[in-house]
């Protein structure tokens, strides 16, 4: 028995009558709360459903995965801004280059893939203890830490998953602490001010690590390139200016490099100032690179079940409830690893699905037992393509300045 014609919570993922197209789904912030649907530019149709948080577009002829997955972003971008201009819904979308499956054609084939990434957090905690020649602990006075308004900016930074946010939080933190230091001088041009004012800070504790590498002013390209190339982008949009638009994927991953300088600046500046210093531990590269070389990982295999289980992290099978389970041919992807980062692909024909009524999980089993699970929100169906594929990533997450925006 096949799976139904393909849908994910209620809506079409193929075109008019099963027209084989390009797509992609996205998941949303939150459920709809109305059912809409709009065409963008003659060709691409964007699709909310009522109690849904998933949003789906279609209608594209891309070749190509990271192509389709491109094209349909700025569609449902400009799919949901109309929405919102003309009053219909308010929506916006939660991790799009993550949380997402995309659809395209190869040749005769239409090819859907999903996206799932695991994030792991290290933290390590040294406490020192200072004892006499008798062995006796030696209590140690610690200096008390007093808040600072550069805080409220440093924190509101931390907790947002949009990096423009945080960007523009974290500036407000530096901006607000370095006024105190080095106030602003009536028409002096802004950075003028921040170089005479982050120069007064390299005097006496260098920068050089947060500017660019082999720059023989740092802080100079500090300013260059936290201030004239990337706030004045973040803060500003002039049409007639150079500006980062929300969503705009290569302008918003510029914003993303600049996150980790900026606050390292921004806690360099606290420590010398407040003395205050953040706590900062993890793994190194190497580690991970041995990490994930390890036989262990060779045993992982990625399938998909059609169980309604909610997720126990006491289940040691993907299908508790005894649902259909389908093991997909997985395979190391290293062309896809960035540091901290290892992929894996499963891959299966859709023919090979037909146990599944639908896709409720996505998960991993290593040395046959569960490792992993991802219970989705909505049912998916796949009738119509050819061809489905799971990306996992692994990813470590250092506890450091700053979090890990979404790559």
């Amino acid at each position: 028995m096949m799976m139904d014609t393909a849908q994910i919570g209620g809506m079409p993922l193929l075109g008019d009558r099963g027209a084989r197209s390009s797509g992609a789904a996205f998941t949303l912030t939150s459920q709809s709360p109305k059912s809409a649907s709009i065409g963008i530019g003659g060709r691409w149709r964007v699709t909310v459903q009522k109690g849904s948080d998933s949003l789906v577009v279609r209608g594209g002829r891309s070749r190509s995965c990271a192509a389709a997955w491109e094209n349909a972003l700025d569609a449902a971008h400009r799919g949901l801004d109309l929405l919102s201009l003309t009053g219909v819904v308010n929506l916006s979308m939660q991790n799009p280059e993550e949380d997402c499956g995309v659809w395209w054609l190869d040749g005769s084939d239409l090819i859907i893939r999903l996206f799932t990434v695991e994030t792991l957090t290290l933290e390590m905690s040294v406490r020192p203890q200072v004892r006499d020649a008798a062995g006796r602990l030696v209590r140690q006075s610690r200096k008390r830490l007093t808040w600072h308004e550069s805080y409220r900016f440093f924190r509101l930074a931390q907790v947002t998953d949009d990096a423009l946010n945080a960007y523009r939080n974290l500036y407000l933190a530096l901006e607000c602490l370095l006024d105190e230091c080095s106030p602003h001088r009536p028409r002096e041009p802004e950075d003028v001010w921040l170089r005479r004012a982050l120069g007064q800070v390299h005097q006496s504790a260098s920068l050089a690590r947060f500017a660019s590498l082999g720059a023989r002013d740092p802080v100079a390209a500090i300013v260059r390139d936290l201030y004239s190339v990337t706030r004045t982008g973040v803060f500003h949009a002039k049409s007639t200016r150079p500006h980062v638009l929300p969503g705009d994927r290569a302008a918003v991953r510029r914003v993303r490099e600049m996150i980790e300088p900026l606050a390292g600046v921004y806690l360099a500046v606290v420590e010398r100032e407040l003395g205050a210093r953040r706590a900062a531990s993890g793994i190194t590269l190497h580690a991970f690179e041995a990490m994930v070389s390890s036989d262990l990982w060779e045993t992982m295999t990625i399938a998909v079940s059609d169980d309604p289980s909610p997720f126990d992290p006491a289940d040691e099978t993907l299908n508790p409830s005894e649902g259909h389970v389908v093991p997909l041919a997985t395979t190391r992807a290293p062309q896809y690893d960035t540091d901290f980062v290892c992929n894996w692909l499963g891959v299966a024909e859709v023919t090979t699905l037909a146990p599944l009524r639908h896709i409720a999980r996505v998960g991993t089993t290593v040395k046959g037992r569960a490792a992993s699970v991802q219970v989705r929100r909505d049912n998916l169906t796949l009738g119509g393509f050819d061809i489905l594929e799971c990306r996992l990533a692994h990813r470590m997450e250092n506890t450091g300045p700053r979090r890990l925006y979404p790559r």
